[in-house]
């Protein structure tokens, strides 16, 4: 049983597990108060990035711009290498006119994956062509890249 878990953002209990998916399903039928209903739920169970990740979706719908935004940022601080939930929290941040904390994020989440599409998005939606340029310009061993883009290129000699 506990395999299954592992394979489904590393839910510990299987009742909160559950929780979250009939969530998740009632977010994606636009329920958005059973939705929310259920996933608090869950978060009673277990604490877990996931949930707060839908919860955030869930208040950003129903217009609770605070509570999406404490959502959001919770659900960062327990998973901050969650690319996904790296990008959300940054776009809201962005929002808010927190544009350097947002920026700080981006550049940490295009260092751990540099060929995150929404990422590289987000950094240009930010004004920073520069920052997205340095990336694509320098391949993760630091030889000379093959080409520019808006992600790293392999190095023609190590292929990294």
């Amino acid at each position: 049983m506990s395999d299954d878990l592992d394979h489904d953002h590393g839910f510990k209990s299987m009742f909160g597990y559950q929780l979250y998916r009939k969530g998740k399903a009632a977010l994606e039928l636009e329920e958005f108060e059973e939705a929310l209903k259920l996933l608090n739920e869950a978060l009673a169970v277990e604490e877990h990035f996931a949930t707060h990740s839908l919860l955030a979706e869930v208040h950003t719908r129903l217009g609770h711009d605070t509570s999406a935004f404490e959502h959001a940022e919770r659900a960062y601080v327990l998973s901050p290498v969650s690319d996904s939930v790296a990008v959300d929290f940054a776009e809201r941040l962005a929002a808010r006119g927190e544009r350097a904390r947002a920026r700080a994020i981006v550049v940490e989440t295009l260092a751990r994956n540099d060929r995150y599409g929404p990422a590289q998005m987000l950094l240009l939606m930010l004004g920073d062509k520069s920052a997205v340029r340095e990336i694509s310009e320098t391949p993760a061993c630091g030889r000379r890249p093959q080409a520019s883009r808006l992600r790293l290129r392999a190095c023609a000699r190590c292929r990294r």
